[in-house]
């Protein structure tokens, strides 16, 4: 998935990130939704959540390590809760919102959401803050 996120010279491509993402989704989305259908929801994301901002994290899938520095994680948790919350709100609702428009709109709010971001931070020199604030 790493190469299909489109990496840029200004960071990571989101809405490639979430096409990926929705992408991977819709793959395996008879047997994914046949899953989920016979497991407790809100334990599966709250199990899901660490994992996910980890690799999200880890592999800088957002673009925000450089602006974010020691707080990079902080942020990551936040985006990911909102995408896992996203995805599992469809799935509670049985939503009949098409799981590819589903992926549409997550990218376009993260996407806005990560420039942002991006943009917030180098305003305020986050990346300039001592690590013992973050809390490393």
């Amino acid at each position: 998935m790493k190469k299909r996120c489109g990496k840029t010279r200004g960071g990571t491509n989101e809405a490639k990130l979430y096409e990926a993402l929705g992408a991977s989704l819709l793959a395996n989305f008879s047997r994914n939704s046949d899953v989920l259908r016979h497991v407790d929801l809100p334990s599966l994301i709250a199990q899901m959540r660490p994992m996910f901002a980890k690799a999200l994290a880890e592999r800088d899938s957002l673009g925000l390590a450089k602006a974010l520095g020691p707080y990079l994680e902080v942020f990551v948790a936040y985006f990911s809760s909102g995408i896992l919350g996203l995805f599992s709100q469809w799935v509670a609702l049985d939503s009949e919102l098409p799981l590819e428009y589903l992926s549409k709109l997550a990218t376009a709010t993260v996407g806005g959401g990560v420039n942002a971001l991006v943009k917030a931070a180098a305003e305020l020199h986050v990346d300039e803050l001592p690590a013992a604030l973050a809390g490393a």
